[in-house]
């Protein structure tokens, strides 16, 4: 009776583990070339729940070359919250060279300053 008892709690426990996962959710994303077509800027937010509390959301930047199949290297993150991201945007003045402008006040948990030799600059907008 023990192992009975042992097991089912076992398999109630896996089953509210699995039920707990919820995969990540975009729920905004927009992208801008470079004025040469080289360069592609991405930026998306995301949205997780683990369960019991365990929800977190954050936006990131990333880039990657525009003909390339490769995966894109993310050069900003920001942690989402009370004081999230808004109203943020990318510009290519040249094509080396990345400005990323924003409002608000998330928290910036990564920051590059220059990518596959191109220059980034973040600003905070009033």
């Amino acid at each position: 009776m023990q192992r009975k008892s042992i097991l089912t709690i076992a398999a109630l426990l896996l089953m509210s583990l699995v039920g707990c996962h919820q995969a990540n959710e975009v729920t905004w994303s927009v992208q801008t070339t470079s004025s040469d077509h080289a360069w592609l800027a991405l930026a998306h937010s995301e949205h997780t729940n683990h369960g019991f509390g365990g929800e977190s959301a954050w936006t990131i930047v990333e880039m990657k070359q525009n003909i390339s199949s490769s995966k894109p290297v993310e050069v900003l993150e920001f942690e989402e919250g009370p004081n999230s991201v808004q109203d943020l945007k990318m510009n290519w003045p040249s094509p080396d060279h990345l400005d990323i402008t924003y409002r608000g006040n998330p928290p910036i948990t990564f920051q590059a300053i220059k990518a596959f030799g191109k220059q980034i600059t973040v600003e905070k907008l009033p």
